[in-house]
């Protein structure tokens, strides 16, 4: 029966062919009763005896449980389903994509034939800084040859037994970081492999000169309440133990935590508190000097140098409990999608919102029940908003100086979960549910 093409949208079908080495051709069936042979490359079958078994099985040519342990994957077909964010590495040579059979690498000059750099999956990517490195769970790529980089020393912590929920290269690429499922999370060297150190953490996030890592976790003697803490990359000294749920770096060695409905901004060196909030952290401007806060219904924006208020971002937002908020990356923009979570896994009062660098609303959308946004990204020079239209599976571009609408896109078989632009600009990647959208196709 022909599938439909929403179908063949949604579910893609991995099929992979295996080979033996020296296979030889396969001994045709032999009707009666099973006896012993000893024809070369059979394997001999007899009564059942207490005689110990040979863990060294002939190949016979034929796939059977007894050989099955030495397949090896001959050709890989079909894409799988997608995973996490298609990522650009920094330079815009290489696009690569997770999937449910493994890691995918495009040339953006062609996006022809993608390469299958390993075929693990469920795990993050990370490009390194200057892209000549791919991080795929516990494995470096080289981008270029796409083979593994040898020198990594893993250890009993980080290898292939583990699954990975983070990873990431320091700002200036010398070193790089791998989390586990089990709280643990490693620093290698990237010049010669060798594991640094090793943490207690579940997330990862570097201070922008590389110096400290902040991490968060459910330490065992406090297993009901989330700790930050801080170290000292390069001696391996935890700094900072914090209860709370986020944080993230300020100028002048100094930290951002929320814990609760309580922000507060700590000194590093000695952990002592410099000003507290009531309220919740939103957002970090690109060069750190702002921040926003939801605070008593509203979206608040202060300087982060000497905490003086620049304003409150118009709009009301009685009830919000979930939001997401974000600055352009020239900071002149500020977006948000809100809602509140009502019973039983429901939303309501959904909003996106886009503000100027006065916290003036340029635009307001607002739907009462359901969620209006799936994601949404910035062009790379500001200028623009690409938003994915939950109710009409569509993707949207705006202009973020006047909120106008600039085109919609059309087509997608399902709501658009993801976007990736080029480092240019010039191009778009969008993936949907188990679906991707190559740009080469719709640029």
């Amino acid at each position: 029966m022909k599938k439909s093409s929403t179908w063949r949208a949604l579910l893609v079908f991995s099929v992979l062919f295996y080979f033996l080495a020296a296979c030889q051709p396969p001994m045709a069936a032999t009707p009666g009763p099973a006896r012993a042979t000893t024809s070369p490359g059979l394997i001999p079958t007899a009564a059942p005896t207490s005689s110990p078994v040979s863990t060294v099985v002939p190949f016979s040519g034929v796939i059977t449980s007894e050989n099955a342990g030495i397949l090896t994957v001959l050709k890989t077909f079909g894409m799988g389903s997608l995973r996490g964010e298609p990522q650009y590495s920094p330079d815009g040579q290489w696009l690569a994509v997770l999937t449910s059979t493994g890691v995918y690498l495009y040339d953006t000059a062609s996006y022809q034939s993608p390469r299958l750099l390993t075929n693990t999956s469920g795990e993050q990517l990370a490009f390194s800084p200057d892209g000549q490195l791919l991080a795929a769970g516990s494995k470096l790529i080289d981008t270029g040859s796409g083979q593994a980089w040898p020198k990594l020393q893993l250890g009993s912590n980080f290898d292939q037994n583990h699954y990975f929920v983070a990873s990431r290269f320091t700002p200036n690429g010398q070193q790089f970081a791998l989390a586990n499922g089990e709280a643990k999370i490693g620093l290698w060297n990237v010049s010669d492999g060798n594991l640094n150190n090793t943490f207690d953490g579940q997330t990862i996030r570097f201070s922008p000169d590389s110096r400290f890592l902040l991490t968060r976790i459910y330490p065992e003697a406090d297993t009901t309440k989330a700790h930050i803490y801080v170290y000292d990359i390069q001696t391996g000294e935890r700094l900072q133990d914090w209860r709370g749920e986020q944080g993230d770096f300020l100028p002048d060695s100094r930290v951002i935590l929320q814990s609760g409905q309580t922000v507060t901004a700590y000194e590093l060196a000695s952990g002592r508190p410099l000003r507290t909030f009531d309220g919740q952290f939103a957002a970090l401007a690109p060069d750190r000097k702002s921040l926003v806060l939801l605070t008593q219904d509203v979206f608040r924006r202060y300087s982060s140098a000497d905490w003086k208020s620049l304003g409150i971002l118009d709009g009301q937002f009685n009830g919000v409990n979930t939001f997401d908020v974000r600055f352009s990356p020239d900071g002149k923009t500020i977006v948000a999608t809100t809602s509140e979570s009502v019973c039983c896994g429901g939303t309501a009062n959904s909003a996106f919102s886009i503000w100027n660098s006065n916290g003036e609303l340029v635009k307001q959308i607002k739907q009462e029940y359901g969620l209006l946004v799936g994601t949404f990204n910035f062009s790379p020079d500001s200028r623009s908003l690409v938003v994915a239209n939950l109710p009409e599976a569509n993707l949207q571009i705006w202009s973020t100086s006047d909120g106008l609408l600039q085109t919609t896109l059309e087509g997608f078989s399902a709501p658009v979960m993801e976007l990736a632009f080029t480092p240019d600009g010039r191009e778009l990647a969008v993936s949907v549910y188990g679906n991707y959208q190559n740009p080469s196709e719709g640029r």
